[in-house]
């Protein structure tokens, strides 16, 4: 019976530790972790993007110096590669807003996961509370099947010296009744 009720306990810390801690853990994670993840990952993209327009922007500047070469006039080029540098740093000031955004709800975040984490430590205490209650419980159940101790009721002997002794040799006892003793240890005498 005992190891019964012990099982239901742990069965219903289980499941509570699932449901208050893990699960949400878990939604966290795969949902809202994983855009923010997403998310940063496109603004790398972008930035890169935006470092390729200016590296453009500076290339066809150098060339703008230069006679039109291949059919393309230096000035369109470099008007082209401004054009694609505004764009680029558009969608990369964009991205950023949107991966702040995200990243400042992390701290909403943080908040439920701490009140989780408080709520599961509060019911691990509960199931060890509850557990030691029917090992107690166990504990008194058993001790009603065993007889009562004989009380003495004649005095106590009278106190008398303590004397020590120390084992010179190893003895294993040969009855219940003898001592086993190792060199060196010591005894004390009534």
């Amino acid at each position: 019976q005992t190891e019964q009720k012990l099982g239901l306990l742990e069965k219903e810390f289980i499941r509570s530790g699932n449901d208050g801690l893990v699960t949400p853990l878990q939604r966290f994670l795969d949902g809202e972790m994983k855009n923010i993840s997403r998310e940063r990952k496109v603004l790398e993209n972008k930035r890169l993007d935006l470092d390729s327009c200016k590296n453009k922007v500076k290339k066809a500047r150098n060339m703008q110096d230069q006679q039109q070469k291949d059919g393309i006039d230096p000035q369109v080029a470099v008007d082209q590669a401004e054009n694609e540098l505004r764009m680029g740093q558009a969608e990369f000031d964009r991205q950023a807003e949107i991966t702040k955004l995200l990243m400042e709800g992390l701290s909403q975040s943080r908040t439920n996961h701490l009140r989780h984490l408080k709520a599961f430590v509060s019911s691990q205490a509960e199931y060890y509370a509850q557990t030691h209650m029917v090992m107690q419980e166990l504990s008194k159940d058993l001790d009603s099947y065993l007889p009562p101790s004989p009380t003495s009721t004649s005095p106590s002997p009278p106190l008398t010296t303590l004397k020590r002794g120390q084992a010179v040799l190893d003895y294993d006892g040969e009855s219940q009744e003898e001592l086993s003793l190792m060199v060196h240890e010591v005894l004390n005498i009534y």
